[in-house]
């Protein structure tokens, strides 16, 4: 694991140390050097030799995984030295900056999907500071003082932020398939975007289809597992991580597999299905019960470590699973995020196959599509139908932010042949860059690295070549992918169907919710704190104490309480990072 961090301008020793103390917890020793009277530079790394260097008034230094190189901070300066074109061919998950001090330039760089943060902000000097994770930059005086509301009403509806933004104005996010680089005064020099993806849908028989998917997948993981003794893998009780677990044990037979799956209880649909598939692949498993009780002292610790928030209740069992990896001894833990945006996994795809088939219910099918993405609600009579019933009224309005501007409705592409392929493969780096930090975030603050194949982009091309007719058919999602796994997976497992990683909706749930909310969001807090307006919090509570609430509407509430949380960490305590820090950071400084 690790962490890139520094300042371009004018800066001293004491603020790279300060910053790269809030960044310790993601494992290594914290390493810092000056390039000449361009700025300085950090890392957080196990192996500083190999993600730092300065030479001569040029320095770079990166969080990086390469998987046809090296040396990574060597094979990256090559990479950058011959232009935008030649960081894209990298083959690799990383974020890097890059300083010129006889230019006065800096280059900052991530892969296509983001798969690794960075963000940046200007401090009170006027210099440019960037780091992994900002709480490193709110150790600089100016930087972050006031909380974006628009950015602020988007976390309640969509739950997740857009690419780029933050929750404070003036810290924004690197884009992510993109190399940049920045004179002194921050202006844009020169940019080069990664090329797109361009769904072709040209593979359109079963047996072509299926080849191309157990090749890429195949090779996309001998790339990124490899080297790795043990594996370990979160393992869900879906089909994408099933696969893996099964094609992981066919490729290393001999290899420890330890796998990790975390549910509300014994029961869970998760832990069950995991607990089967650990079994049939002789893998070391481990269950980690998450229930609810355990929210009040979980969640500010998750807040700080994620925040931005990222408000589903999975991230508190994938920061559980981060905390059982390490103990366990990984630095790297495999998952299988990003499989559904190829395939077609999640039931919201089903609506763009609907969209597609039946013209005159488009407009009626998008609007009920954008309600369960972004609550806006809907005006056309039969999109309203669907939302009563699908959630029979179980559903509060967003809560309103002061001053918030509400999110613009879901752009579409034009009807026609590709469509489901053209709306997926358009919004493909997007929704992974937002929904990786799910699981980048949680495992990093026990020095855990995430990493999949599916974001191995010979992969991800191979997916969207694919006739997106074969990716939902007969009412099951993912059918070409679940077919290409009968070599691999046994039967009983490719027939699973989609169940969404999640704690349950249970009583138990809404009573610890209710419980954060009258400690935390009570009508005379709301008002002193001054981001809802006054009753939005209030109307998201269930009117009878006798019953849970629905999963959306619990998640609203949990969202209100995220925010709260966000805002004593990075808005009163401006990032500070709490006591004890961690028992897997580190503090020495050297460099």
């Amino acid at each position: 694991m690790g962490a890139v961090f520094g300042i371009f301008g004018n800066a001293t020793r004491d603020q790279l140390e300060a910053m790269g103390h809030r960044l310790s917890h993601r494992g290594g020793v914290v390493a810092i050097k000056p390039v000449d009277s361009a700025g300085w530079l950090g890392v957080v790394t196990h192996e500083p030799a190999s993600r730092m260097i300065v030479v001569d008034g040029d320095g770079i230094a990166c969080h990086a995984s390469l998987y046809d190189a090296g040396d990574a901070v060597t094979a990256l300066s090559a990479a950058v030295e011959g232009g935008g074109r030649d960081v894209e061919r990298v083959d690799g998950d990383f974020a890097l900056a890059r300083m010129d001090a006889r230019a006065n330039r800096l280059t900052i760089a991530r892969d296509f999907v983001g798969s690794f943060p960075l963000y940046c902000a200007r401090t009170a000097s006027g210099a440019l500071a960037f780091a992994s994770e900002y709480k490193a930059l709110l150790a600089l005086a100016g930087v972050g003082e006031t909380p974006d509301v628009d950015a602020l009403q988007f976390l309640q509806h969509g739950k997740r932020l857009p690419v780029g933004q933050t929750l404070l104005s003036g810290v924004w996010e690197a884009p992510p398939g993109c190399v940049m680089t920045l004179d002194a005064s921050g202006e844009t020099v020169e940019e080069h975007r990664f090329a797109p993806i361009t769904p072709t849908g040209r593979v359109t028989g079963v047996r072509d289809a299926c080849e191309l998917i157990r090749e890429r997948f195949e090779q996309a993981a001998v790339r990124r597992a490899g080297g790795d003794e043990p594996l370990g893998l979160a393992l869900s009780g879906g089909i994408d991580s099933i696969a893996m677990a099964f094609l992981f044990r066919r490729l290393w037979p001999e290899r420890r597999l330890l796998t990790f799956t975390a549910g509300s209880h014994g029961r869970d649909h998760e832990i069950v299905t995991a607990r089967r598939v650990a079994e049939a692949v002789n893998a070391e498993h481990h269950e980690i019960i998450t229930p609810a009780s355990m929210l009040a002292e979980t969640m500010p610790l998750l807040v700080w470590h994620m925040e931005d928030p990222y408000s589903r209740s999975e991230t508190l069992q994938l920061f559980e699973i981060g905390r059982a990896a390490a103990d366990a001894g990984l630095r790297v833990l495999h998952h299988a995020q990003g499989a559904d945006g190829m395939f077609a996994g999640m039931p919201k795809y089903g609506l763009l196959a609907l969209m597609n088939k039946y013209p005159f219910a488009r407009k009626s099918l998008q609007e009920f599509y954008t309600f369960t993405q972004l609550g806006l609600p809907p005006r056309r009579t039969l999109a309203r139908l669907g939302v009563w019933a699908k959630f029979r009224g179980s559903v509060a309005p967003v809560p309103r932010v002061i001053g918030g501007e509400t999110p613009a409705p879901i752009e579409w592409p034009s009807a026609g042949a590709q469509f489901m392929n053209r709306v997926t493969g358009g919004g493909f780096q997007k929704g992974v860059c937002q929904d990786v930090h799910k699981f980048e975030r949680p495992w990093a603050a026990f020095g855990v690295e995430a990493r999949t194949p599916n974001h191995d982009m010979d992969y991800v091309r191979a997916a969207f070549s694919i006739d997106d007719r074969l990716k939902i058919r007969d009412g099951q999602q993912k059918w070409i992918f679940r077919r290409a796994m009968e070599p691999c997976v046994p039967e009983e497992f490719r027939r699973i169907p989609k169940f969404p990683q999640r704690m349950e909706a249970n009583l138990e749930l809404a009573d610890a919710l209710d419980a954060m909310t009258d400690k935390m969001l009570s009508p005379a807090d709301v008002r002193e704190r001054g981001i809802f307006a006054p009753g939005s919090v209030e109307s998201l509570r269930r009117s009878d104490r006798s019953k849970p609430y629905s999963h959306e509407g619990g998640m609203r509430l949990w969202t209100a309480i995220m925010t709260e949380l966000w805002a004593r960490a990075f808005v009163d305590l401006r990032g500070e990072p709490p006591e004890p820090l961690g028992a897997h950071a580190q503090e020495p400084i050297h460099g």
